[in-house]
């Protein structure tokens, strides 16, 4: 037994006031040690996923081109349609992604046609060079979604960035395809056109089809991609089993 102000304390109650002591001391040190390794587990797992990742396909630009936000003086088509076709490599090592945006880059400062121009991703199993010209709603896949629309006109920035609906996209289901919808309303611009980077010397990397212009294998604008990589499942699956586990091993040592 033991004293202490002035009253005996049964020595049964100081052993176990010792043992609760030692008890919280080990659950403190536990939880201590758990948060070193859950929060950076839980970070990894969904830090990728939380934001956004850039990439640019077609540097180095080899011109500016006016297609599709301006129509050329010569024109003789309605200038109505515009689409773009990446190939699947360019995502190489990416794995599936989420596109939240896209950029045009370099633009001159000119003219918008004004208008309303829609855009719309799909992923395509036909290749880069192998589109219709013509029949462009052949060439769509069947994935084929709405991501923004957008009323342009007065001057153009030096890039044009573009933020709509994400669209899921897979490079190993194939190739990606930009559709532009482009509606003018009303008089071309006076004073220089808006125009952006072009790369016209990209065979492999993209190709255009529109009713503006000529030139369509290995043509086509700069563009930057904003997006995110789609969560792994299987290992985020094994991230938070062994969270869960960390967890009931906590549990259960509480309660010895």
């Amino acid at each position: 037994s033991a004293i202490r102000s002035g009253r005996i304390i049964p020595a049964a109650s100081t052993a176990s006031a010792r043992h609760e002591c030692q008890s919280f001391d080990r659950a403190n040190h536990f939880i201590i040690h758990m948060k070193k390794i859950l929060v950076p587990l839980i970070a990894a797992l969904f830090s990728t996923a939380a934001w956004g990742n850039l990439i640019t396909i077609g540097l180095p630009a080899t011109s500016l081109n006016l297609v599709p936000f301006s129509r050329p003086l010569n024109a003789t088509t309605a200038c109505t349609r515009y689409q773009q076709a990446y190939a699947a490599a360019d995502f190489s090592g990416l794995g599936p992604i989420t596109i939240s945006g896209f950029s045009f880059l370099g633009g001159n400062g000119g003219n918008f046609a004004p208008g309303t121009y829609s855009f719309y991703f799909s992923t395509i199993s036909r290749g880069i060079d192998a589109l219709s010209n013509t029949a462009f709603d052949a060439n769509l896949g069947a994935d084929n979604a709405a991501f923004t629309s957008v009323y342009l006109s007065g001057a153009s920035p030096t890039n044009l960035t573009f933020s709509g609906m994400p669209f899921t996209y897979n490079p190993t289901n194939g190739n990606l395809l930009l559709d532009v919808i482009i509606s003018q309303d009303g008089p071309m611009p006076l004073g220089r056109l808006a125009s952006y980077e072009l790369d016209g010397n990209a065979p492999g990397i993209f190709s255009r089809y529109d009713n503006f212009a000529t030139g369509n294998s290995g043509y086509g604008l700069v563009t930057e991609f904003d997006y995110t990589p789609v969560p792994d499942p299987v290992n985020t699956l094994a991230g938070l089993s062994l969270a869960a586990g960390l967890l009931w091993s906590f549990k259960t040592s509480q309660r010895r």
